[in-house]
């Protein structure tokens, strides 16, 4: 009798918590394969009619280390920037350092350019295939990000090329260098409000009535240090929706955008997440620019990441909850799927998308949401391995 009532239970279980025969074939049906070893483009043709009409697409990814995401995500620029005519791409790194490192791109080798431009969580092996092909391409290179680059030889060199910047280049470097050094002095009681009058005694000495192309770019990098050391991650998103909004409606006005960011920072409703207290970037653009863009999280369902913070250098992937995206898009087979989400017809077979079902933030910390409104489509990719971080050079 024991044993009857123990298969019994189990059977409940598996039946109230693991994929229906039904919603596995509608994600079979609805799903795509992406393969990173096959150059074959038209691989990539389902993405023509979703993105017809749209001006940004927008690349996220739930963690900064992993070697497949950067891969993934070279493959998707590429093909968005030849087929497509996506011509801008902007990353979440320092809106100053990658307009530097755009502008002396021909003359940096790959590492240079990371060293320079990208955010320390970034800097890997595996974005050199991005990089070089920004560098031997005509994709222009963008960033929106407030936090300043670590010791950006790019920045410095672009300032002292131009005469209204020259004399200043080096105090800028100077308070860079104390704003992101290993030892985080910028985190240190009182340094931060010191390293902010720093930054302003140098935006003060600029002369504003030069001509130089280059003014208002300058201008604004300096004005996202400061904003960087008096509020660090409390207005971060939000200066970053407003340099993206001024790269998309000032600097390249006809052109086409791609987005370069954590899945956090492209979530349409991030202040929903179990753990979010603020706004993501998103967010805070407009309903035109809402509109107009198509958001793409990226998730991983299992294997090891490289660890950006902490002591230790790699983390595991956890084990996902049954009734969760991540195995739910394991069921198409694929190493890699792609899911739309974007104006779907609700049915018994896809009701799991309208309901909250869990995903893993950072591939450890369970993050329930109602996925459809979050992501206009989502990525799984099914083995996750760390990246390899670079020596940094003079940075």
């Amino acid at each position: 009798m024991r044993t009857t009532l123990t298969i019994l239970l189990t059977c409940i279980y598996l039946l109230a918590f693991s994929q229906t025969s039904e919603e596995i074939t509608w994600i079979k049906s609805h799903s795509k394969e992406i393969l990173l070893d096959n150059n074959d483009y038209e691989r990539f043709e389902f993405l023509d009619s979703i993105l017809k009409n749209k001006r940004i697409v927008m690349l996220g990814e739930n963690t900064h280390g992993s070697s497949e995401y950067p891969l993934l995500k070279n493959r998707i620029i590429q093909y968005l920037h030849e087929k497509l005519g996506y011509n801008v791409l902007t990353w979440e790194s320092s809106f100053l350092d990658c307009y530097a490192v755009e502008s002396l791109k021909k003359k940096l080798s790959p590492e240079e350019m990371a060293n320079s431009s990208l955010h320390f969580a970034y800097k890997s092996k595996q974005v050199f295939p991005l990089l070089t092909y920004i560098k031997n391409s005509d994709l222009i290179l963008t960033g929106m990000d407030s936090q300043p680059t670590v010791y950006s030889d790019a920045t410095g060199k672009f300032l002292k090329s131009h005469p209204c910047f020259t004399k200043l280049s080096r105090e800028i470097y100077y308070v860079d260098s104390l704003a992101q050094t290993p030892s985080m002095y910028a985190w240190k009681d009182g340094n931060r409000k010191i390293l902010a009058d720093k930054y302003q005694d140098i935006l003060n000495k600029i002369d504003k009535t030069c001509s130089a192309d280059e003014l208002e770019i300058v201008v604004r990098g300096l004005k996202d240090r400061i904003n960087d050391m008096l509020f660090r991650n409390r207005e971060r998103d939000q200066r970053m929706a407003d340099n993206l909004i001024w790269l998309l409606y000032k600097k390249y006005p006809t052109e086409k955008f791609i987005v370069y960011a954590h899945n956090a920072h492209i979530d349409r409703q991030n202040q929903k997440n179990s753990f979010a207290n603020s706004k993501s970037m998103a967010e805070f653009l407009p309903d035109t620019v809402v509109k107009k863009s198509y958001s793409i999280g990226i998730f991983g369902y299992e294997g090891q990441a490289r660890n950006n913070l902490g002591k230790n250098p790699i983390y595991d992937f956890k084990t996902h909850p049954k009734l969760s995206l991540e195995n739910y898009l394991h069921q198409s087979g694929y190493d890699i799927t792609f899911l739309n989400l974007q104006n779907p017809i609700r049915t018994v077979d896809n009701s799991f998308l309208f309901q909250k079902i869990n995903t893993m933030y950072w591939g450890n910390i369970k993050d329930p949401k109602i996925v459809t409104d979050h992501y206009d489509g989502v990525i799984l990719v099914n083995k996750i391995t760390p990246s390899t971080k670079i020596k940094a050079g003079a940075n």
